[in-house]
């Protein structure tokens, strides 16, 4: 008969240690390349000789942003103009191709001309208000629909006015056009 040998491993070759080990290796290893990306990068002058202290000063003044740049305020960037458009050459343009209407307006700030449809309240909530504006025909079923507005603006206007309104364009489809954050020009 024969016997059943069973070899004792040695520790450093089980599993239950191997895996646990390597993983702090490596997580010891990724953590100092990430200590290394973010301490800051100093410059030491050793030598008197002038040239290797001015290419030192060089460097240190690429490494550090000047001080008088601190001092300055960055510049605020010009507001975009509004994309100029009447209501019904926008309402039909998303009859025509809603794709191509929909990258042409994604992001802009719309003015709309017009005439005043109605002055609505919002589908969903009652206390808020929506000018709709359209081409001024009499059978005008699509509009341009400004969100967001003062009720002390809105309160100036009546059906049939003819009205400028500035807004973010926020979407366009079967239901007409959606602008937010409108306000008259």
């Amino acid at each position: 008969m024969s016997e059943n040998v069973t070899e004792e491993r040695p520790w450093y070759k089980k599993k239950r240690y191997i895996i646990p080990g390597a993983l702090l290796v490596i997580g010891g290893i990724s953590g100092a390349f990430s200590e290394e990306e973010q301490a800051p990068t100093e410059t030491t002058v050793a030598s008197s000789d002038s040239s290797d202290a001015a290419a030192a000063e060089e460097i240190e003044a690429e490494a550090a942003p000047a001080k008088t740049e601190k001092a300055e305020k960055p510049k605020a960037k010009p507001k975009a103009k509004a994309v100029k458009v009447n209501a019904g050459d926008m309402i039909k343009a998303f009859e025509d191709n809603e794709l191509a209407a929909d990258d042409k307006y994604k992001g802009k700030t719309i003015q709309v001309s017009g005439t005043v449809d109605k002055i609505d309240t919002e589908v969903f909530d009652s206390s808020k208000y929506v000018l709709r504006i359209s081409d001024g025909s009499d059978f005008a079923f699509l509009t341009v629909n400004c969100n967001d507005m003062s009720k002390k603006e809105l309160s100036t206007l009546n059906t049939g006015d003819d009205v400028t309104a500035v807004g973010k364009f926020k979407d366009g489809g079967d239901l007409g056009v959606e602008l937010k954050k409108c306000k008259l020009a």
